[in-house]
C-alpha cells in the first residue's frame, strides 16, 4: 500500500483506484474474524489512512507518509500511531504513546 501511495503523492495522481481492492476484502475478513475474539480490538490502517477508499498521502505539514512500498517516514509513523491509539478503546484510555510505551516495557519485566 505505502509504495502506491508514495507513486501518487510523487507523480501527482489520486489515490483512488491504486489501493487494490483485494486489500480491503482481506482487511473486511480480519475484522469479521476478529470479532468473536475477547480483548480485542481490531483497527485498520486502511479505515485510518484510506478513509471512503481515498488515502492520504502526506501529513498536515506536506511530509509524505512513507519512503516506499512498505516503510513510513517518521511523520508517516507517528500519524498512523496517533490515529491507531485514538481509534483503539483499549489504548486511547491506557494514556499518551509514550505512556503506553513505558507501560508495555514495565510488564515484560
Amino acid at each position: 500500500m505505502a509504495y502506491l501511495l508514495i507513486a501518487s503523492s510523487r507523480f501527482g495522481v489520486d489515490s483512488d483506484g491504486h489501493v487494490p481492492t483485494m486489500f480491503f476484502a482481506v482487511d473486511d475478513f480480519l475484522r469479521d474474524l476478529l470479532k468473536s475474539v475477547p480483548q480485542t480490538d481490531y483497527v485498520s490502517l486502511l479505515d485510518l489512512l484510506c478513509p471512503d477508499k481515498h488515502c492520504v498521502l502526506q501529513t498536515a505539514d506536506g511530509a509524505p507518509l512513507a519512503w516506499d512500498d512498505g516503510h513510513f517516514t517518521a511523520q508517516g509513523s507517528e500519524l498512523a500511531a496517533t490515529r491507531i491509539v485514538a481509534a483503539s478503546p483499549a489504548l486511547s484510555s491506557a494514556g499518551t504513546i509514550s505512556s503506553i510505551g513505558e507501560q508495555g516495557a514495565a510488564q515484560s519485566r
